[in-house]
């Protein structure tokens, strides 16, 4: 994707980010951005330049009420997908724009311009558990991406073979399977009475993704473009552990993440 078009997209995306924060402030929810816009938040006041989606989190909780008080379809232009609300074949909820159209090239999930939120769930004391916890988490949620990838690609012809082949297993299971798995995975643990918290359904880093509560729980402000934004306190040892420590540094172009995303329509 050029330059200009990706500006475009975080531009529509940002404007998607204001409707949920108008939502969650009128609701009394309490929401965080994570992952790669946490990053993008810290390091350059907004997006990471060459980043094309937002990852929001929010305490189960939260999350679980978010889910029962949107609207089927908001302001006719928004959906929330869940499987809660049997929209979604993935164990957290996307805000999606219907008037605006994506093609990605990796993915048949990405049809209309989205946001991912993640419920953050209690983890164990036991550190051992909390990286089995993630290590089940990494299959589950493979299996389940790949009910929804396109078969015959890959970086070559090999891999591209052994990739549609897992595809063909994923798909005859079921994606329902895989979600169930992974759902019940990270409900293992309430989140109200555990000592750690973390993303598990979306948590891609592992058990980088695991907080003290207490420090998730207490807010610090930081600026998002032109929105004031607050975070979680943790979020120097949360960046360290995702990225490493020099995380404030910019990679290098051979090390960045190129977007998938090949069109969109608006």
């Amino acid at each position: 994707m050029n330059g200009q078009c990706l500006s475009q997209l975080q531009t529509e995306e940002l404007k998607l980010l204001k409707v949920f924060i108008k939502l969650c402030d009128e609701n009394n929810l309490t929401y965080f951005v994570a992952g790669g816009s946490f990053l993008g938040a810290v390091r350059h006041q907004g997006f990471i330049p060459w980043d094309d989606d937002i990852d929001i989190c929010l305490s189960r909780p939260d999350y679980e009420k978010l889910i029962t008080i949107f609207p089927k379809v908001f302001h006719s232009n928004y959906l929330l997908r869940s499987i809660e609300r049997n929209n979604s074949k993935y164990p957290f909820a996307r805000l999606e724009k219907l008037d605006i159209k994506i093609e990605d090239e990796y993915s048949n999930a990405n049809q209309f311009l989205f946001m991912d939120i993640m419920p953050v769930d209690g983890l164990p004391n036991d550190k051992n558990e909390v990286v089995s916890i993630y290590k089940k988490r990494k299959i589950y949620s493979k299996m389940l991406e790949l009910c929804d990838a396109k078969l015959g690609h890959g970086k070559s012809f090999s891999r591209a073979f052994i990739k549609s082949i897992l595809i063909i297993f994923a798909k005859c299971v079921g994606y329902k399977y895989w979600a169930h798995k992974l759902d019940q995975l990270a409900k293992q643990y309430d989140c109200n009475t555990s000592d750690y918290v973390g993303a598990i359904t979306g948590g891609v880093y592992g058990e980088a993704e695991c907080m003290v509560k207490d420090a998730f729980e207490k807010r610090v402000p930081i600026e998002f473009r032109d929105l004031k934004l607050e975070v979680f306190s943790c979020y120097d040892t949360y960046l360290s552990n995702l990225y490493g420590c020099n995380y404030m540094e910019i990679p290098p172009e051979g090390k960045r993440k190129i977007s998938s995303i090949r069109a969109y329509e608006i």
